[in-house]
């Protein structure tokens, strides 16, 4: 059980902005801050340990699917997957379900080494992905029906999760997953298909979920950094065309004209200096929202997250008294029996707030003494009785458990 503490050093604004993280920090800045400091006493890498997310992790095996199949059919003269020539491409990449099996073992290789992931829980979720294959294969098939390609003949690239940075530009074709960069302005983004012909240039972003907002920005920052990018684009070819692909359905948006783009280049910027000025601050601004917080990998750490006030708008905004999985900052109180405690609700759901109840764990506790607090992520709650005067609170496979405090021996 890891204890809830704040970074010892609250990280700085990045040296180099994407759109996700532009986007993370202007939704919360104190969620970014909290998710990319360092915790040297759970792990070596930076950030705190994500835990990952089931369709978040669908959508980069289908996204990684997507490169591959892709840059085989680019490679091997294929216009789309439809095209006579598209079989042997298909049966070298091992079909639909060979790419996503080969998907779901890089994806999941990320995780290898989470702290916050164990490793039978790595399993189950490999195992998950497995067995919703065929409605990835789906997705995957939806994807690549609305995508046609242009044939490069030779890769650019060094295996199926390189990205091009070449100093000639890129030749005519289909390029998968090009990473475009602005050093100067301090941006970069990588673009999910970049498909060139005769000083024309289409770009496509793939989505595997719903729509969102921030998408057609998206993609008009990836135009923006396109067009700009002397290495990868000397030519200067403009994107005239940019498509976002979902599964159901696909956005056309016109590729943005010069002036577009200057004025594109001050949103960006001036949004940026904006963001950078809000993870100065010490700690930054924490934005609570019912979508961030239930989201939120590091909601555990975050204090205003748990003040009442927040919770309490937060309950009333997620009508809260029908749901039964919640979070709750509790105070044991003393042991009931080998699996189970009783404790003091001190924080979390309004209905729960300040009761008494009976905590059943799952063995995760042992150790800990009476008084010890606790903050405990996705438990399932249950009134004890029709009245719902009593409440038992009990951990699961996907409960998370955090210490606040110790306790005392004989408190």
């Amino acid at each position: 059980m890891w204890r809830a503490a704040l970074p010892n050093v609250w990280p700085k604004a990045p040296d180099s902005m994407t759109v996700s993280t532009l986007v993370e920090i202007e939704a919360c800045p104190r969620r970014w801050a909290l998710a990319s400091a360092r915790y040297p006493a759970i792990w070596a890498r930076a950030g705190y340990p994500s835990r990952p997310n089931h369709a978040a992790l669908a959508g980069q095996v289908v996204h990684h699917a997507l490169a591959r199949i892709t840059r085989e059919l680019a490679e091997s003269g294929c216009t789309n997957v439809r095209d006579p020539n598209a079989v042997p491409a298909m049966m070298r990449v091992g079909g639909f379900t060979g790419a996503l099996e080969e998907a779901i073992q890089v994806v999941s290789a990320l995780h290898r080494d989470n702290p916050r992931v164990p490793p039978a829980a790595m399993e189950s979720i490999v195992t998950s992905l497995r067995s919703r294959v065929n409605n990835l294969r789906e997705r995957l098939q939806s994807l690549l029906a609305q995508t046609e390609v242009r044939p490069t003949g030779q890769t650019q690239t060094a295996g199926p999760r390189s990205t091009h940075r070449v100093a000639t530009g890129l030749r005519d074709g289909t390029h998968a997953e090009v990473d475009l960069a602005l050093p100067a302005l301090g941006w970069h983004g990588r673009a999910d298909l970049i498909v060139l012909a005769n000083a024309e240039c289409e770009i496509v972003e793939f989505k595997t979920g719903d729509a969102k907002p921030d998408h057609p920005f998206q993609v008009l920052v990836y135009a923006w950094l396109w067009t700009r990018d002397a290495q990868v684009n000397p030519r200067r070819v403009r994107a005239r065309r940019l498509r976002i692909v979902y599964p159901s359905h696909c956005m056309q948006i016109t590729g943005p004209s010069e002036a577009d783009l200057e004025k594109l280049e001050r949103e960006v910027m001036d949004r940026t200096g904006a963001a950078r000025r809000t993870v100065e601050t010490t700690p930054p601004e924490a934005r609570p929202t019912l979508l961030a917080c239930r989201n939120c990998s590091v909601r555990q750490l975050c204090d205003d997250y748990w003040q009442h006030s927040v919770q309490e708008r937060l309950a009333r905004e997620a009508n809260d008294g029908e749901r039964t999985w919640v979070d709750l900052e509790i105070r044991l109180i003393g042991r009931r029996g080998p699996m189970s405690w009783d404790a003091l609700v001190e924080g979390g759901l309004r209905a729960l707030d300040g009761s008494r109840v009976v905590l059943r764990d799952d063995g995760r506790m042992d150790g800990l003494r009476p008084g010890a607090r606790l903050r405990v992520l996705e438990a399932r709650a249950a009134p004890l009785d029709e009245a719902a005067e009593s409440w038992v609170v009990s951990t699961t496979a996907t409960t998370e458990s955090f210490l606040l405090h110790e306790g005392e021996e004989h408190n």
